[in-house]
């Protein structure tokens, strides 16, 4: 197995369901960003917020395995995030199903993104 392959241009599939990570994930750091109130933590935490959006976009332009495997080890992780946080919920009823609908949405974009890469397999 090379190295190189990770980083070779792969075929372009799934260009929507990039499109639908970069929305989703420009949504969730709109969100990030409006709950920062001091302006000096909100610049502090600015490139943890573009590095991934730089990697989404990226897929679209230049799709490879590695920014793959970034893509889909990201929503992985917020789908457990998300999925472990609903398990401890003390709040209201609507927003528990808000929740249970966010952890939805990320679990099918991973399950779309797994098939993406896995369709030639």
């Amino acid at each position: 197995m090379k190295l190189s392959m990770f980083i070779e241009k792969q075929p372009r599939r799934g260009t929507s369901l990039y499109g639908v990570c970069l929305l989703l994930y420009v949504l969730y750091a709109i969100a990030f960003v409006a709950e920062m109130a001091p302006p000096a933590a909100a610049a502090s935490n600015f490139w943890s917020l573009v590095i991934p959006a730089i990697i989404i976009t990226s897929q679209l332009v230049y799709p490879t395995l590695l920014g793959w495997l970034c893509v889909i080890l990201g929503f992985a992780f917020c789908t457990c995030a998300s999925g472990y946080y609903l398990l401890l919920w003390q709040g209201s009823f609507p927003g528990f199903i808000i929740g249970v609908a966010i952890v939805m949405i990320l679990a099918f974009v991973c399950v779309g993104l797994l098939r993406l890469e896995c369709a030639d397999y």
